[in-house]
C-alpha cells in the first residue's frame, strides 16, 4: 500500500513539473470551431448557428480565421442554392484603445470590408441602432456596384470583448438582403469579459495545396447561370485530363495566358474566354483547355458546373 501511494505521489510531482508542449497551438480569436450546424469561437464568446440551407465555404471552413489587413474574417457561409452569390460573413477587429463611437467605427469597417478607403464616397444608409442578440448593434446598408455586378449588403457591428464584431450579409437584391438578415437568430454572444487565456490572433496561412470542395471566396461578379464559382486552386484538384498548349512555330519565347472556363455538370469544358495574355498565345491555350476533363463538382450531393479560372504558361516544349 505504501509503495502504491509513493508511486502515485511521484507521478503527480512529475506531471506537475512536465514542461509545456512546444507544439501546442495557442488559443486565439483566430481559432474557431466549425461544427455540422454552427461556428463557435470560445475566445470571442461567439456561437453562430447556420441558417437553414446555408453551408460553410471559403478559406475559413477549418475554423481558422483569414487575416485581411487589420481585420480577421472569422467565418463565411453561402446558401446551398445553385447560382446564388448570397453570403454571410463574420468579422473581428481589435478595438484597441479607440475612442470612436460605434457608429463611426461601423462606417470605417464597412468601407474596409468593401475594399475602399476611409475617404471613399461609397453611399451608406444613415446609421441605425438595433437590438440584436441582446446587445446594441449599428446597422449600415451598403450598395456595391461594379461593371456587370451589383450587391446589397447589411453590416451589423457591435463592440464585444475589446473587439469590433461585424456580421455582413450580402445578397443580389435589397429584399433578399433583408430576408437573410432576419434568419440570423442563431447568432449569440456570451458574457462581455475578455478571456485572458487567449493569446494574440495569428493569421491563417494559405496552403498551396488544393483543398477539394471549397468554393472560392475571392471577390468578383456572380457565377454563370447553372454554375458555381470555384477558385483556381480548388478546380486544379478536379482535373482528370490535361492537355498542354503548343506554342505557335512562328512565335519566339512564351508567356502566360489567363482563361475563364465553364464546365458542365459532367465535367466537360463548355466554354472558354480569355481574360489576359498575348493575343498570339491565346488560341493555343484555348485549344488545349477545351480538351480538358474535370471530375463533376458536387453541391449538396448534386453535380453542378464550375465557373473557374485557368492560368497557363505557354512555351516551346
Amino acid at each position: 500500500m505504501r509503495v502504491a501511494l509513493a508511486l502515485f505521489a511521484l507521478t503527480c510531482i512529475v506531471a506537475a513539473q512536465e514542461p509545456p508542449n512546444p507544439f501546442a497551438v495557442p488559443r486565439s480569436i483566430a481559432s474557431g470551431t466549425v461544427k455540422s450546424d454552427s461556428y463557435e469561437n470560445e475566445c470571442l464568446g461567439i456561437k453562430f448557428g447556420f441558417p437553414n440551407g446555408w453551408i460553410p465555404v471559403g478559406s475559413t471552413v477549418s475554423g481558422q480565421a483569414e487575416q485581411q489587413g487589420k481585420t480577421f474574417l472569422l467565418f463565411e457561409m453561402q446558401t446551398g442554392v445553385a447560382d446564388s452569390n448570397d453570403r454571410i460573413r463574420l468579422y473581428a477587429r481589435n478595438a484597441g484603445k479607440t475612442t470612436k463611437r460605434l457608429a463611426e467605427a461601423a462606417i470605417i469597417l464597412a468601407k474596409a470590408h468593401a475594399g475602399v478607403g476611409p475617404d471613399d464616397p461609397t453611399v451608406l444608409s444613415s446609421g441605425l441602432s438595433v437590438q440584436f442578440a441582446g446587445r446594441e448593434f449599428e446597422r449600415l446598408d451598403v450598395e456595391m456596384v461594379k461593371p456587370g455586378f451589383k450587391q446589397y449588403r447589411a453590416e451589423l457591428t457591435t463592440k464585444f470583448r475589446d473587439y469590433f464584431i461585424t456580421i455582413l450579409v450580402a445578397a443580389a437584391t435589397p429584399e433578399d438582403r433583408d430576408a437573410i438578415t432576419k434568419t440570423l437568430e442563431g447568432f449569440s454572444l456570451g458574457d462581455d469579459t475578455p478571456d485572458s487565456s487567449c493569446g494574440e490572433a495569428v493569421p491563417a496561412v494559405k496552403a498551396d495545396m488544393p483543398i477539394v470542395g471549397i468554393v472560392s471566396s475571392e471577390p468578383g461578379g456572380p457565377p454563370a447561370k447553372g454554375h458555381i464559382r470555384v477558385s483556381q486552386t480548388v478546380s486544379k484538384a478536379f482535373i482528370v485530363k490535361r492537355v498542354d498548349p503548343i506554342t505557335p512555330k512562328d512565335f519566339n519565347g512564351g508567356g502566360q495566358v489567363v482563361l475563364e472556363v465553364l464546365t458542365s455538370k459532367d465535367g466537360d469544358v463548355e466554354s472558354i474566354s480569355a481574360l489576359s495574355g498575348n493575343p498570339l498565345l491565346i488560341p493555343a491555350a484555348m485549344e488545349a483547355v477545351k480538351q480538358w476533363k474535370f471530375k463533376p463538382y458536387l453541391l449538396n450531393n448534386q453535380p453542378i458546373g464550375m465557373d473557374t479560372t485557368v492560368t497557363l504558361d505557354v512555351h516551346h516544349p
